[in-house]
């Protein structure tokens, strides 16, 4: 007798738990996605179908919809709506997902002034845990930037005195004589948690890289 095998298809590699307040929910797929068809995609909350815009990139697929907090949302995905390289596809999707509870977030309140002895422009970099860049600041003399909804966690900040004014760190020269451009560290690990308000006032100074 014949044996039949299964298609290839295509899934989802990630299956979050939650939707964060400040992005849209994304889903890797375990291929490059060619095309997508919205009309067979659906966010669900309750009974209520909601208003969601539909975007893909590479093996992802990014759906932007409003959250309450500590709601939850049905997210289904008819198969057939997304289509891989190969014309690979997948069959019914359809995952929960709960958006955070308020409290969940931390908020730091940041203040950097470097001292005159270091000359500027200057780049601060926000990262958390893992190294992963969070956020770049630009700025002259002095900054100030609240960050409103960060996820409990540890955090580092470093400071580029970038003197040529390039906007990214330069090794220098040893050839031509030119130092590499200085780097500044937050000498604390930044520690916040859920429902914290955590302000740095931050003064690197040249006897302190």
């Amino acid at each position: 007798p014949e044996i039949k095998r299964k298609k290839p298809a295509i899934g989802i590699l990630n299956a979050p738990k939650y939707i964060e307040s400040y992005a849209p929910l994304t889903l890797t797929f375990s291929d490059l996605i060619n095309s997508v068809d919205t009309t067979k995609i659906r966010v669900i909350n309750d009974s209520t179908e909601l208003p969601v815009q539909i975007e893909f990139s590479a093996d992802t697929l990014i759906l932007d919809f409003e959250t309450d907090p500590k709601a939850l949302y049905r997210i289904q995905i008819d198969a057939g709506a997304c289509v891989g390289r190969s014309e690979l596809t997948h069959p019914d999707l359809e995952l929960m997902v709960r958006s955070r509870k308020e409290d969940h977030y931390a908020t730091m309140n940041l203040h950097i002034q470097p001292d005159t002895s270091i000359t500027g422009p200057f780049i601060a970099i926000l990262s958390d845990a893992t190294g992963s860049t969070l956020d770049i600041l630009q700025f002259d003399t002095d900054i100030m930037r609240s960050y409103e909804a960060l996820q409990p966690g540890k955090y580092t900040l470093r400071l580029i005195a970038d003197v040529n004014a390039n906007g990214y760190w330069d090794p220098g020269n040893y050839q031509a004589g030119i130092q590499p451009e200085s780097v500044y560290h937050y000498t604390e690990v930044i520690e916040l948690r859920s429902n914290w308000e955590v302000d740095i006032q931050w003064e690197p100074e040249l006897s302190k890289p």
